[in-house]
C-alpha cells in the first residue's frame, strides 16, 4: 500500500474568461512525500510538475463548470515515478466573485 501527498505553487492563465466557453492553461510545480507500507517502513520525497489545459462553461455570471486534462510528471520517487505519473483528468465547479 502507498500513502502520499503533494502540493506546490500554481499559476494559471485564463483566455476570454467572460465568454460562454473559455479556456485556461495551468501549471503546478511542487513536491511531496510517499510512505510505502511493505514492512520495511520506507519513505521518500519527490518533485512534481503538472501542466493542464482546461475548458470552462460559464453557467451564470458567478458559476462555471470546467473539465481539464493534463500530465503529472514525477521525479525522485524511485520505483514509484511511473505509477504516480501519467495522464490526469479533472472536473471543476467554480464560484466567482465571492
Amino acid at each position: 500500500m502507498v500513502d502520499g501527498t503533494y502540493g506546490g505553487f500554481v499559476v494559471e492563465y485564463f483566455h476570454d474568461s467572460s465568454k460562454l466557453v473559455n479556456f485556461s492553461a495551468r501549471l503546478l510545480l511542487g513536491g511531496g512525500g510517499v510512505d510505502r507500507y511493505r514492512g520495511d517502513g520506507s519513505a521518500g520525497g519527490f518533485f512534481i510538475a503538472r501542466p493542464e489545459l482546461r475548458a470552462f462553461l460559464n453557467v451564470t455570471r458567478r458559476f462555471r463548470l470546467g473539465l481539464g486534462v493534463g500530465y503529472r510528471a514525477v521525479y525522485g520517487g524511485g520505483r514509484l515515478d511511473a505509477p504516480l505519473g501519467g495522464v490526469s483528468v479533472s472536473g471543476t465547479l467554480t464560484l466567482v466573485g465571492f
